[in-house]
């Protein structure tokens, strides 16, 4: 899995590990259809097996989804910033809000604190 920032870096899993790149780096400029091999450098290890990594807006944090839990991580040293229980994870317009689902349950966060949780009244 992978995803990118609207700074223009690009990350990816591989196995455990955090790999980013950022296509600021490219000399050369690409054309449609052009194939570039990127040059990833590792960023660090996650403590789940990721599934999903998911962006901030802003591009400070990364969301990592799997095993049934998220964790975000801020994008510079790959430190925790909170962890949680969550098959599902979208972020809001403003990076300190966010929400997880865990089977009827949404959770909303902000400022990376539980703010409210809300039950589905239908099944997904």
């Amino acid at each position: 899995t992978c995803c990118m920032d609207l700074n223009g870096k690009i990350f990816k899993v591989k196995q455990n590990n955090i790999l980013y790149s950022n296509i600021k780096n490219i000399e050369s400029e690409l054309k449609d259809c052009d194939k570039y091999n990127f040059s990833f450098n590792e960023l660090g290890t996650s403590e789940i097996f990721p599934q999903t990594l998911i962006c901030s807006p802003n591009g400070r944090y990364i969301a990592v989804v799997g095993d049934g839990e998220f964790i975000v991580y801020t994008t510079i040293a790959l430190r925790s910033k909170i962890f949680g229980t969550g098959d599902r994870f979208v972020w809001c317009n403003d990076s300190n809000c966010f929400a997880s689902r865990e089977n009827l349950n949404i959770i909303l966060y902000k400022n990376f604190k539980e703010y409210k949780k809300s039950k589905l009244d239908y099944t997904p």
